[in-house]
């Protein structure tokens, strides 16, 4: 199924707390274990019921710190993805680093300079989807799940008693495998941490929204991941979630009051929101700087697998096509209509089409005030997301193969 390497005695969990493990830990004290239970219960209560929400404030960004040095995690836990053509050739490049030799595997390694060498043989990499939430991100989630078939870790798999499982392992729902552990919420992360879900390599991709924390807690660069996911104009999203978070109350985000806050009151309280992600500084939300930007743009081009939703099919494929993941079974009519249910709203078995969990509302309309004050609000996501788009264009060219530009905008249409 998948390119990746998995481990084949990994236990398969039955639907029931008690499971035989592949790694075991120490089992906290019950009253310990039952808080942290109760927390994980009712976040992914929620988040099961609708896998678009919008975690506005929640959590602390500080963590483990597991990565070189001073240096942030996206450059050194993350696979350099650039230049390469599938994610069979950054397995080997991250393996057996050009480095690797005298002093290869130490950490406390210097490079010219006496920077913190980046150069170190990684011992596992798995594939990490960026859930950036109202960017087509529950499309992308059911393309993994029911068309591919892949072994994912998210947030389901702690349903039926396993966020109370001490040990990792993989568990079956509904004909699908989840590993037990839940990667969604913040204290989720740190359980799955704790578990050592990057070194068990008992998935076949693993899904947060939190990126900055996903990466600072669950990898490191022995463990490192291959990021990828789907980005949106950041002036639509960000209206999308104005509307969207005011009338959806299945969601745990729901805030009926936002709607007593002018559009352009929510852009200045949630401003430039993508390139905080980057950062690590949305939760709590922390001033940005021009260097922050250049981080994210190097991540970008060298540490990603960039999709746009104004292309979101054609991203998926390019996915798809760069980590190696066969159609079940070898079944491309399969597979073609599981795309055909997720893409095509009026199409649907397996799970949420493309349009299921969208949101009608205004539009805003480019040129307006309103648009010009968001987009004031916005200027490091604006600059960021043009770059988004370059870079998308260029992987098509450059490792894709593919001779056309990205379908709705380009470059130059970014505003």
């Amino acid at each position: 199924m998948s390119i990746l390497p998995t481990i084949s005695a990994a236990p398969v969990l039955e639907q029931s707390p008690s499971v035989s493990s592949a790694r075991r830990r120490p089992a906290a004290t019950s009253a310990v274990r039952l808080a942290a239970s109760f927390v994980l219960l009712a976040s992914s209560a929620f988040l099961l019921l609708s896998s678009d929400s919008d975690t506005l404030s929640s959590g602390s960004a500080s963590g483990s710190g597991r990565y070189l040095g001073g240096r942030d995690p996206l450059l050194t836990n993350l696979a350099d993805l650039s230049g390469t053509k599938s994610a069979a050739e950054t397995i080997e490049r991250a393996k057996n680093p050009p480095s690797a030799g005298a002093g290869a595997g130490d950490e406390g390694a210097k490079a010219e300079g006496g920077e913190e060498s980046e150069e170190h043989a990684a011992e596992t990499v798995t594939p990490l989807y960026w859930h950036i939430y109202k960017a087509g991100g529950t499309s992308v989630k059911s393309v993994l799940t029911f068309c591919l078939d892949l072994t994912v870790a998210s947030n389901f798999g702690v349903m039926k008693g396993h966020d109370l499982d001490t040990e990792i392992g993989v568990m079956q729902a509904g004909g699908h495998s989840y590993v037990n552990v839940d990667t969604i919420s913040w204290p989720g992360i740190d359980r799955a941490a704790e578990l050592g879900l990057a070194e068990s390599s008992l998935a076949d991709v693993v899904v947060s929204p939190p990126i900055h924390n996903a990466v600072n807690k669950i990898f490191s660069p022995s463990h490192r991941a291959m990021l990828f996911t789907v980005f949106r104009h950041p002036i639509d999203r960000l209206v999308s979630q104005y509307y969207y978070l005011q009338e959806a109350s299945w969601e745990s985000t729901y805030n009926p009051d936002i709607a007593k806050e002018t559009l352009g009151e929510y852009a200045k309280k949630y401003n430039n929101r993508l390139t905080r992600q980057f950062v690590g500084k949305d939760v709590p939300m922390k001033p940005l700087t021009e260097s922050d930007l250049e981080l994210a743009k190097e991540v970008v081009r060298t540490r990603m697998i960039v999709g746009l939703m104004t292309d979101v099919e054609g991203a998926v494929h390019r996915f798809v096509k760069y980590f190696g993941w066969e159609r079940p079974d070898g079944d491309s009519d399969r597979y073609d209509a599981c795309m055909i249910e997720q893409f095509n709203p009026k199409e649907k078995e397996h799970g949420v089409a493309m349009d299921g969990n969208r949101h009608k509302h205004p539009k805003l309309e480019k040129g307006t005030a309103e648009w010009e004050e968001v987009a004031k609000e916005n200027d490091y996501d604006l600059s960021l997301y043009r770059y988004i788009v370059e870079v998308y264009e260029e992987q098509g060219r450059t490792m894709f193969k593919e001779d056309k530009k990205s379908l709705g905008e380009t470059a130059a249409t970014v505003s």
